[in-house]
């Protein structure tokens, strides 16, 4: 009876050990599996992109309004200060890098150059009236800048302000048209007047660099500042040797949509 007590009780003894055991190495091995799943999950998480770029392969489309300012003290007397209105394309190629192209009309204001005395003999009743216009179509590239500049702070790390650099590669269809009036011979027969009509339509070539800023104001839509300065390989007048070259400023504000 002795000798059945005490095996029983050694069972018992085994038992309880082996069933503490694995009651300790359960928990161990869930942790251990718990902790390689969340490892897993973690490198299959990808990090969000910048707040102030673009996804690449985003898609944008803008309309924007400028206000165009002529250089050079011979061009101002062929154009004065106009307007213009350009729409434009871009495609995100790489976060912070995009490509593009332009469309743009500029209306130069009219101009009115007045002459005292043309020779001895004769005048010019009225001043010579100018106009000036431009188509441009444009190939452009784009870089987003990083950082964040401390007057600016939390509006650009959190992706509101959104500064850039670009560069445009301009093709411009130039209209000018220049309307004068005849001479007036003066003699003691006859006084007689004639207009004239003077018009040079060309094909010309330009760089244009800008900076600006689009200002987000929802996960789509931009609204964009810029300041586009164009510099036309043309002289401003051909008949004058240090006439310089075509170039003006131009201020833009618009908006623009982006889709994947």
């Amino acid at each position: 009876m002795y000798k059945y007590l005490l095996c029983l009780l050694t069972v018992i003894l085994i038992s309880s050990f082996s069933f503490s055991q694995m009651k300790l190495n359960l928990p161990s091995d869930m942790n251990e599996e718990e902790t390689s799943n969340l490892k897993l999950v973690l490198d299959k998480t990808e990090t969000p992109a910048d707040a102030t770029s673009l996804i690449p392969g985003t898609f944008m489309i803008g309309l924007l309004g400028d206000i165009t300012f002529p250089f050079g003290e011979v061009f101002k007397t062929y154009a004065g200060t106009g307007w213009s209105i350009h729409g434009f394309g871009e495609y995100s190629i790489l976060n912070s890098l995009s490509i593009g192209a332009k469309v743009g009309y500029i209306k130069f204001g009219e101009v009115e150059t007045d002459f005292n005395t043309f020779n001895k003999t004769s005048r010019i009743s009225e001043g010579i009236k100018q106009t000036n216009s431009q188509v441009i179509l444009a190939f452009l590239i784009k870089y987003l800048l990083g950082g964040d500049p401390t007057c600016l702070g939390g509006f650009l790390s959190g992706g509101i302000i959104q500064p850039f650099i670009a560069l445009q590669l301009c093709l411009i269809l130039k209209a000018y048209t220049a309307i004068y009036p005849g001479l007036l011979e003066i003699n003691k027969i006859q006084n007689t007047s004639q207009s004239n009509e003077f018009e040079d339509n060309s094909t010309i070539f330009g760089i244009s660099p800008s900076v600006g800023t689009y200002i987000k104001v929802s996960k789509d839509i931009r609204l964009i500042f810029s300041a586009d300065y164009y510099y036309l390989f043309d002289k401003a007048d051909e008949t004058i040797d240090d006439s310089g070259n075509i170039n003006y400023l131009s201020l833009s504000f618009g908006a623009a949509y982006s889709f994947n």
